[in-house]
């Protein structure tokens, strides 16, 4: 049963996923919510920067991103008049960061390969279980089920009434 020691997290986009990961890590209980049925497969963004390659490295997700992109060693800066106006090799940070490069690949791989690797990880297995021997104990027969309280609300033409009932409690 989701309880209130633990972090809710809105949404199961990159930035969503990246923070339930890092959470899930720490030891620390998380909840994703997500409207959607499954995972965005929309390429809002396709750049991620060194540090944040680091930062998804310390989390063990980098290696599987990295194989999904290309890795852009150099950026330029172009105007359509006069061509190349600054360049920068990210060589020259290698002292800095694991990852002296930009990479390219869409988001939803992140989200995918962090959805994969939650999934395999022990204690959010566990969670699952427990949740749903919760879920049948508690007479869930069909979804989506929440509960406010002891109040069972289901279908998608209650949602209104569990709005309602969270706006009160």
């Amino acid at each position: 049963m989701i309880s209130e020691d633990r972090v809710f997290i809105a949404g199961a986009g990159p930035v969503g996923l990246v923070a339930a990961a890092a959470l899930v890590r720490a030891g620390i209980p998380v909840t994703v919510f997500e409207a959607a049925p499954e995972l965005s497969k929309e390429s809002r963004a396709s750049t991620f920067h060194p540090s944040t390659l680091d930062m998804l490295d310390d989390l063990g997700l980098a290696e599987a991103l990295i194989a999904t992109g290309l890795i852009a060693p150099r950026v330029q800066y172009r105007t359509r008049h006069d061509g190349v106006i600054a360049a920068f090799d990210f060589g020259a940070i290698a002292d800095v960061t694991r990852h002296p490069y930009r990479l390219q690949s869409e988001q939803h791989n992140l989200t995918r390969i962090i959805d994969a690797a939650l999934a395999a990880d022990p204690a959010v297995k566990q969670r699952l279980i427990d949740n749903t021997d919760e879920a049948v104990r508690r007479g869930v027969f069909g979804a989506p089920t929440m509960f406010v309280g002891d109040a069972m609300f289901f279908g998608q033409d209650r949602l209104e009434f569990v709005k309602d009932a969270l706006r009160v409690a």
